[in-house]
């Protein structure tokens, strides 16, 4: 494409203020528009970053700006409302995770993007970030063996935007929030896909007067184990609800058959360590290339939704990542909510979201 990309940006918050940055620094990009519902956000992004002009609606946003490519960093039940909108009118799209809290309408996502000939990209930057990337060279280096455990944990007080806990008007909670990471990270490692789904939950918050508002709220504690197709195991511990005051942290480790991975910092270059047999220690380096690529994960993210649009290979992580990583959080709530383990196979059929899935609607 001769003439620079437009982007428009929906959503004013720390994700669209995030991909603001990283569009900013790109070369053969034009930042056309940002959208917010509160203006005084959307005017602080344009002094900030220089858009050419604010909106308070995304139609008017998408309709006026006549922009390329649309970056959605809205409250994940928003989602799939204005990435079809911007699909139906030609825009490419890359939608922060999670995808949707439907996994009905996140199939309609898909199949917008594919009727439309346009680029679904979805916001899965942890592929770039350095100690998750040396995780997947120990694996692919086969230093653990097979099969693996793979255990992940995340940690937080109570969220400070309260949307994060809601249901059905939000992001779903960290079962479907912060679980679809993992998830997507696991199927990256494993390259293989979730058949089963074992959970308990909780919800701590439940009487925090910080989302006392909130009609529906999620559980926002869980312990989860998830089977995959090559009989690796994932096993997720998560919380949002201890007190503000109490600071958590996120913790990742691999076992296999041959030793111990340690991730002892999995941010910035990340340091990974393995324990092997004979009391060997090995520290896991990045490839040279990725040194570059681990700086900011979103421009990596966006380089290759560029490319992809050029016709030069696919984005990062695709709508079908997305709707995986969905359908895995939703039997995790399911199996919560009746007790049992719940396969992907009944979700893909029942096509549940976030509410149905916790027996509510």
């Amino acid at each position: 494409m001769g003439n620079a990309y437009k982007i428009a940006v929906i959503g004013a918050g720390d994700r669209g203020r995030a991909y603001s940055n990283a569009w900013s620094k790109m070369d053969n990009v034009e930042l056309v528009a940002v959208c917010d519902i509160l203006q005084e956000r959307a005017d602080n992004f344009m002094q900030e970053f220089g858009y050419k002009a604010k909106y308070l609606h995304y139609r008017e946003a998408i309709d006026k700006a006549d922009a390329d490519i649309v970056t959605v960093c809205t409250p994940a039940y928003l989602h799939p409302e204005i990435s079809i909108y911007a699909m139906r009118r030609g825009k490419h799209v890359i939608s922060e995770k999670p995808m949707a809290l439907s996994l009905a309408v996140a199939g309609d996502m898909i199949k917008t993007a594919q009727d439309n000939n346009v680029q679904l990209a979805m916001g899965f930057q942890y592929h770039n970030i350095g100690g998750f990337r040396k995780i997947k060279h120990a694996i692919d280096d086969g230093l653990l063996g097979r099969p693996i455990m793979a255990r992940f944990a995340d940690i937080r007080s109570i969220r400070p935007k309260p949307a994060m806990h809601d249901a059905q008007y939000g992001n779903g909670g960290p079962m479907v929030d912060m679980l679809c990471h993992f998830t997507d990270l696991m199927r990256w490692y494993f390259q293989s896909d979730p058949v089963s789904v074992a959970a308990k939950d909780f919800t701590f918050s439940q009487d925090r007067p910080e989302i006392a508002h909130i009609e529906h709220k999620a559980p926002d504690t869980a312990a989860i184990i998830i089977q995959f197709e090559s009989s690796d195991v994932g096993a997720v511990t998560l919380c949002w609800g201890l007190p503000p005051t109490v600071n958590g942290s996120l913790q990742c480790e691999m076992v296999g058959p041959k030793g111990l991975l340690e991730t002892i910092e999995p941010f910035g270059n990340g340091e990974v360590r393995c324990k092997l047999d004979g009391n060997r220690v090995e520290d896991i380096p990045l490839l040279d290339p990725e040194t570059e690529e681990i700086i900011d994960p979103q421009i990596t993210l966006l380089k290759k939704l560029l490319k992809a649009i050029e016709g030069d290979g696919s984005p990062q992580r695709v709508g079908s990542d997305g709707y995986i990583a969905l359908a895995t959080s939703l039997a995790a709530i399911k199996s919560a909510a009746e007790g049992r383990s719940v396969t992907l196979r009944e979700i893909y059929e029942e096509q549940p979201d976030v509410m149905a899935s916790m027996g509510l609607s």
